[in-house]
């Protein structure tokens, strides 16, 4: 048996722009994980231990192509001081197993750099 070990990705977030990150989850064959019962989790810590955290909306787009959107909008990447991070990605099958929990997989993980915004105005022009 193979164990899956999580894609690593760095990422950016630029502070006070709304962030997307549209991504497919391949198995080890690179083939497309059919996603079809799974919600997905992302949350991004200043550390690995740190007790605070912001979590992104991961939305499974195509099941069945294996696309995931990991967001994060304006308000709470203004509210990020810049600098690196980390995060990362877990999917959750909603079938209870036989241990009475779900089984979960960390599909992405990664550093995420914070760059700091210029412009901190909300309205347009």
């Amino acid at each position: 048996r193979r164990n899956k070990i999580a894609a690593y990705q760095e990422l950016t977030i630029e502070q006070g722009a709304t962030f997307t990150s549209n991504l497919t989850v391949d198995d080890s064959s690179g083939d497309p994980v059919n996603l079809t019962g799974h919600t997905g989790y992302a949350v991004l810590r200043k550390t690995y231990d740190s007790t605070t955290s912001n979590n992104f909306t991961v939305t499974v787009t195509s099941a069945t192509l294996g696309e995931i959107s990991m967001k994060m909008p304006s308000a709470n990447t203004a509210a990020l001081k810049p600098g690196r991070y980390c995060y990362d990605l877990v999917v959750a099958n909603n079938v209870v197993n036989s241990s009475g929990d779900y089984t979960k997989t960390r599909v992405l993980e990664g550093i995420v750099t914070v760059t700091p915004a210029v412009t901190t105005s909300t309205g347009a022009g």
